[in-house]
This record gives C-alpha cells, sequence and structure tokens, in this order.
C-alpha cells in the first residue's frame, strides 16, 4: 500500500470539496454554481486518485486480504457511516432549522437549495469509506 503522506491530502481535498459543494446551498448567487461545479471537479479527480493510491484495497475480494486488512477495512467501514449518520443529522437539523424560521440576507429571503445540500452528502457517503481507509492506512502497511 502506498504511504500515509500522499493519501491524507487528497482525502482532505475530497471531502472538503464536499463541504463546498454543500454550502453553495445556501448562497442564491450565480458564483454558487461556479463554486459548485468546480467543486464537483475537485472531488472526482481527488476521489479517483485516492481509490489508485489506495490501490483498490476496499474492493479486493477477503481471499486477497489477510485477517488484519480485513478487520481494518471493515473497521474503516464502520467509522464512515458513522460520520455519515451524524453529516446526514446535521443535513436534517439544517434542513429543520431553515423551515422554522426565515433567514434573510441582504435582498431577501435565503432560498435553501436542499438538491444541492443532499446531492453533497451523497457524495460524501460515496468518499468517507476510502477517506476512513485513507486514514488508517498504517495499518495496511507492511514491514519492510
Amino acid at each position: 500500500m502506498s504511504d500515509r503522506g500522499r493519501t491524507m491530502p487528497l482525502a482532505v481535498l475530497a471531502v472538503g470539496s464536499c463541504a463546498v459543494i454543500y454550502a453553495t446551498a445556501f448562497f442564491d448567487h450565480r458564483a454558487a454554481s461556479l463554486m459548485a461545479i468546480a467543486g464537483m471537479l475537485t472531488f472526482s479527480t481527488a476521489y479517483l486518485l485516492l481509490r489508485r493510491a489506495l490501490q483498490d484495497a476496499a474492493d479486493l475480494p477477503d481471499e486477497r486480504l489477510d485477517e488484519r486488512e480485513i478487520a481494518v477495512r471493515d473497521r474503516s467501514y464502520l467509522e464512515a457511516y458513522r460520520l455519515l449518520g451524524g453529516a446526514v443529522a446535521v443535513s436534517l437539523v439544517l434542513a429543520l432549522a431553515e423551515e422554522a424560521a426565515v433567514v434573510r440576507d441582504a435582498v431577501g429571503d435565503l432560498v435553501v437549495s436542499w438538491s444541492t445540500a443532499w446531492g453533497a452528502v451523497l457524495l460524501l457517503s460515496v468518499v468517507l469509506p476510502s477517506v476512513v481507509l485513507a486514514h488508517r492506512e498504517r495499518a495496511y502497511t507492511t514491514a519492510a
């Protein structure tokens, strides 16, 4: 497997681009669309590079991994989906808070695009297992 110094910046970039896409849901400007497009391009690039750096360890069958690697991979999935549950809970709280109170900006009512916000949460669900695996990657490295 690759070294952690190469995968963690990719993991941070992938999660950061999800955050940028999520944040664009709260803007009602043309710049928000450009930010979302830039976020999608950044996310796609970071995710593909992260998967390549991890050498598809998440996709290998159990027969090709030893017991320790299987345990690390399974634990990473568990942590990733716990984090995803938290992200969904925060999104729901924000959605309910927005419904309860009218938020105003300089030009009037702020229209929140919840489809964009939920799209960012979906992207997060795609990348989180690889991000957590990259974070725990030291357990995959072999002693030389």
